[in-house]
């Protein structure tokens, strides 16, 4: 698949850092670019994006500036880099839609005891 994908992430956060480092070593392609939002120069590049909405929940950001949030951000990550590619079925399961949403939001709104400093409702 053609074109950049933007991963944006907090680089104050423990658990983005891990997240982004692992995400790299499986850039084989060299498919993404990962903005740090706690840089203004770098979160410029990526207008449109509210930064608090950013902090909260995984964005990516593709060349055409489509924007993906939450579960359909890991499902974009998931369909650019191969070797994910056998966990699609399950991420494009019919329901998928509406669980996967569920179970990010379930992950995410407990990140804080996993090093994240950011607390959701």
């Amino acid at each position: 698949m053609p074109g950049e994908l933007s991963v944006l992430y907090d680089g104050h956060c423990d658990l983005c850092i891990r997240s982004v480092s692992a995400l790299e070593a499986l850039d084989i392609g060299g498919r993404l670019r990962f903005v740090d939002l706690e840089v203004p120069e770098e979160a410029a590049t990526v207008p449109g994006v509210d930064r608090s909405d950013a902090l909260s929940w995984m964005h990516v950001v593709d060349e055409a500036g489509r924007v993906w949030r939450g579960f359909f951000a890991f499902r974009r990550l998931a369909r650019a880099l191969p070797v994910l590619w056998p966990v699609l079925p399950v991420l494009y399961a019919p329901l998928s839609g509406r669980v996967g949403p569920r179970v990010y939001d379930a992950i995410a709104r407990r990140r804080s005891r996993r090093g994240c400093r950011i607390d959701l409702p």
